[in-house]
């Protein structure tokens, strides 16, 4: 599981996990998945008798219904997207919101390219350019024609980046400055505390709060994995057909090619943001969940639901966040599936029904890249969050690690013959060097031991070096190892690839069978076999060398092959 941390280690930043305390939260309490789907399924209903009296929201219904899976041809839908096409001119085809501004743009943008991103393009480049002119000198969004001396709005900022992911994801470049700005704009108006105000101020600290705290670290997040990519997700890499980290292709009508951005300008800036936002939110979860949104409760559930998403948060401060969401929303839902708010803000209906079924929809996380769901394991993970063991039975948590039997599993077979070798002197007046191979797992903190046993004659003693190098928790470790995966050897190659998952943290390792030869069809011939085989071998070099060009060391980057070092200015092929 990847978890909500604060490191300073550079290769634990790298990997995005940290674990945090256990909370002692009861996990039969947690919402029942049948109750969450009967609980969206009314929610649905109760949207589609939307009247669309209030325009302003018509975007966020839209959009929801689409998420839920309402068809383009539904009456909702349809009556909703041609209330979205009625505020472009017809002449000049500029997007005229009716009167939210920034709010309305952005739930405009997000159900046009949700419906048809390629049919309503023209629609969100007018909706893009909107945006960005409203952008203020400071880098956030504020109400337009208010006095310029204001310092921005947290929340409208908020949907200001929502607008311009959803353009974005539709083919719409958007100039980097734009991020760029909106990056040092949160950095700069950060609370001390690392949480986020509604309206912050120059100089004086506004009160931070669960729903401003969770919208910037999703802002934040979204605005890194635009730019350089996500914490576990790749993002616009050469040769790629998913564009910014997300699962849709690219269109053939592309408007542009986003500039390469030196990820040096963006990631040391963002991600000390976005940690200490979650610790804020982390020291606040529970208590804050429920309490002191001044009527906004379930848009704080959709600004989570899109932190978490974005930055890759499985728990919060050891507390499920969904099923904790979960449980306090179906609890509040009317008897006509409606959700409501109270006081002066239940005017703005059905927003509130929009951000609790987008929450209980997971709706951040299906723009994604898909990642293996969280797998409880007893109390937590390795403290960094590599190093899965084979056998998770065997697996106690103490103390913030990972204690584990080692068990060598098929290397009492492979081990058979074995015992000592000896490997060359690497400098002539050194002697040969004699290795107890018998003891595999004392092997481990000798990288460079491992290395030359990497290169050794003997296939078994290769494998053996692909199994001690995954272990070894060390990303100078994943070199050796990338040299592995293309071993003559299949087992070697096996081994290697098994390894690399156990280093990088990845056990499902890009969802590629472990072993090709436990798949394959008996009817297949010895040729389609090997074919098989070989097309396993691609895919496991070419995913395993992207992930390590982007995760690798920034003292091995002194070549031409990383995507995202090319220089300022230079195109993406």
């Amino acid at each position: 599981m990847i978890r909500l941390f604060s490191a300073r280690s550079a290769i634990v930043a790298l990997l995005l996990s940290f674990a945090w305390m256990s909370s002692g939260v009861d996990s039969t309490k947690a919402a029942d998945e049948r109750q969450v789907k009967l609980s969206i399924n009314s929610g649905l209903q109760a949207l589609r008798e939307f009247n669309f009296s209030f325009r302003p929201v018509t975007g966020l219904v839209v959009y929801t219904l689409l998420v839920g899976g309402d068809e383009l041809d539904s009456p909702a839908v349809a009556r909703g997207l041609s209330i979205i096409e009625g505020k472009f001119d017809r002449q000049t085809g500029e997007y005229r919101p009716t009167q939210h501004h920034i709010y309305e743009a952005a739930i405009d943008a997000m159900a046009l390219q949700k419906a048809d991103d390629e049919a309503f393009r023209p629609q969100l480049e007018a909706i893009a350019t909107y945006l960005i002119e409203q952008q203020a000198m400071h880098g956030g969004w504020f109400y337009p024609n208010r006095d310029e001396a204001n310092f921005g709005d947290t929340s409208i900022t908020q949907y200001a980046v929502l607008g311009l992911w959803a353009a974005e994801r539709a083919g719409v470049v958007i100039p980097n400055d734009v991020y760029l700005k909106a990056m040092r704009w949160h950095t700069g108006t950060q609370n001390g505390d690392g949480g986020f105000a509604y309206h912050p101020r120059p100089r004086t600290q506004s009160s931070s709060t669960g729903t401003m705290s969770t919208a910037g670290a999703g802002s934040l997040g979204i605005i890194r994995l635009i730019l350089i990519g996500g914490p576990d997700f790749s993002g616009g890499t050469r040769g790629s057909s998913k564009k910014f980290g997300l699962l849709e292709a690219v269109k053939p009508k592309q408007t542009g090619i986003r500039p390469a951005i030196n990820p040096g300008q963006v990631r040391p800036v963002i991600k000390p943001a976005i940690d200490r936002a979650g610790l804020w939110v982390a020291g606040r979860f529970e208590a804050d969940s429920i309490a002191d949104h001044n009527g906004f409760l379930y848009y704080y559930y959709y600004t989570l639901e899109r932190a978490a998403a974005v930055n890759a948060w499985d728990e919060i401060n050891g507390v499920d966040w969904y099923d904790h969401g979960a449980e306090i929303l179906l609890k509040r839902q009317a008897a006509n599936g409606h959700w409501s708010e109270s006081g002066n803000h239940s005017n703005i209906a059905p927003s509130s029904t929009c951000f609790a079924l987008l929450f209980l929809m997971k709706s951040t996380q299906k723009l994604l890249p898909q990642r293996p769901e969280s797998t409880r394991f007893g109390e937590g993970v390795l403290a960094g969050g590599r190093g899965l063991p084979d056998d998770l039975t065997r697996v106690q948590f103490r103390n913030g690690r990972v204690e584990t039997e080692q068990e060598l599993g098929d290397f009492n077979t492979l081990l058979q013959g074995l015992s000592q070798i000896e490997l060359e002197a690497p400098e002539p007046e050194k002697e040969a060097e004699s290795v107890d191979l018998t003891r595999p797992e004392l092997l481990v903190g000798d990288v460079t031991l491992l290395k030359r046993l990497a290169e050794h004659d003997d296939s078994r003693v290769r494998q053996l070096a692909a199994w001690a190098l995954g272990r070894t928790d060390r990303l100078d470790a994943a070199a050796p190892l990338l040299q592995l995966m293309t071993d003559e050897n299949l087992d070697v190659c096996v081994e290697a690839r098994a390894a690399m998952c156990w280093l990088a943290r990845r056990p499902n390792g890009f969802g590629l069978e472990p072993d090709p030869r436990l798949f394959l069809e008996p009817t297949l011939s010895d040729q389609e076999k090997a074919e098989q085989i070989q097309n396993w071998r691609r895919d496991v070099e070419t995913r395993w060398m992207d992930w390590y060009l982007r995760n690798r060391p920034y003292s091995e980057r002194d070549d031409f092959d990383d995507p995202l070092q090319r220089p300022y200015g230079a195109m993406r092929p």
